[in-house]
Formats: C-alpha cells, sequence, structure tokens
C-alpha cells in the first residue's frame, strides 16, 4: 500500500481482513499470555511462606521467565498477523529469537520509563518513535537499537498521523473495556 494511500478507513479495513484470516491464532496466543500469569501467582504465594531473600529471587525470577514469555506471544502475535503463519510456527520461531526479543523489549520499556521521568510529553514520543521496533524485527530482523532507531525512521515526517492512529487505537480500548465492564458487570465505570 502506498503511504498516500494510508487512512483511517484503509487501517481498520486491513485490521478488519487479519483479524478475520487469523483470528483464533492470536485468540489462543492473547489466552497463552493470560495463562502465562497463572504460574507467577501460584510462585508469588508459595515464595510469601519461604525466607525472604530466597521468596524475593523466586519470585524476581518467575518474573524474568514471564517477561521473556510475553515477548516471545508478542513477537508470535506480530508474526501471524504479518506473515500469516500457524500458531506453531509463530511460536517456536519466536521463542529461538528470544534474546534479540528480550533486548528489545528492555531496551522499549527503558527509554520509555526514563521519557517518562522527563514527564508524559517525551514517553509519549518516545513511544511513539520506538514502539513498531518489535514489528520491525519481525518484518526485517534488525535488533537491537537498529530495530528502534528504524522504527523512528518509519515515524519521522508522520508524526501527526502516527499520533492520530495511537490516539484513535487507545479510544477503542478503553471503549472495549468500558464496554465490557457494561455487559459483564465488571467494574463498571
Amino acid at each position: 500500500m502506498n503511504e498516500n494511500a494510508l487512512t483511517v478507513s484503509s487501517v481498520f479495513r486491513d485490521a478488519i481482513a487479519i483479524s478475520k484470516r487469523s483470528f483464533f491464532r492470536i485468540a489462543g496466543l492473547f489466552l497463552l499470555g493470560v495463562v502465562s500469569y497463572i504460574p507467577l501467582m501460584f510462585i508469588k504465594i508459595s515464595a510469601e511462606s519461604t525466607p525472604k531473600p530466597v521468596g524475593a529471587a523466586i519470585i524476581l525470577f518467575a518474573t524474568l521467565v514471564v517477561f521473556v514469555l510475553r515477548a516471545v506471544i508478542q513477537q508470535a502475535t506480530i508474526r501471524v498477523a504479518l506473515k500469516n503463519l500457524s500458531f506453531g510456527e509463530a511460536l517456536l520461531s519466536s521463542l529461538s529469537d528470544w534474546k534479540p526479543l528480550t533486548l528489545i523489549s528492555i531496551l522499549l520499556i527503558s527509554i520509555f520509563y526514563g521519557g517518562t521521568l522527563f514527564l508524559i510529553i517525551p514517553g509519549l514520543i518516545f513511544i511513539l518513535w520506538y514502539g513498531f521496533a518489535s514489528f520491525v524485527f519481525a518484518d526485517e530482523r534488525l535488533t537491537g537499537m537498529d530495530a528502534l532507531m528504524r522504527s523512528k525512521s518509519y515515524v519521522v515526517g508522520r508524526w501527526w498521523k502516527v499520533l492520530g492512529y495511537f490516539i484513535l487505537a487507545l479510544l477503542a480500548a478503553f471503549g472495549a473495556i468500558v464496554l465490557s465492564g457494561l455487559i459483564f458487570a465488571i467494574n463498571p465505570i
């Protein structure tokens, strides 16, 4: 698709097409991500009954494992959407890339939180610049700072359009949360 043809309607049309094509694979990866937190909860509960240093080490290790697993699951989801891989292919190929995925995730989190230390605006700028690094890794196999800089290069010159899509995505996510709260009576606003 050429850059000038990118509109809100074309983005939603593409998103709906990907959702139709990949719904069950993406839903399965989402559920796998949710389920990955269950062992962490049990580990946290059991670690509370152990001596403090050992319990803290157990919780830290389990948290790191879940962090890496979440990066792998996110990458598998991106690969399902971008490359139309099967559930197993996406998960296995992402598992084999756990080191660069973890590095990209650590860099993204560090940059985002580092930016928010200087108030919200720098954090927002950084997340818009570098937030596509996982997609860059999936599509171009760039890692670390190379993936971050390529992500930024895609946003430069399209700042307001990317910000608009980001705000639309936030509003859609907020609307989905409110709607699910109203439907299921889970924390209605």
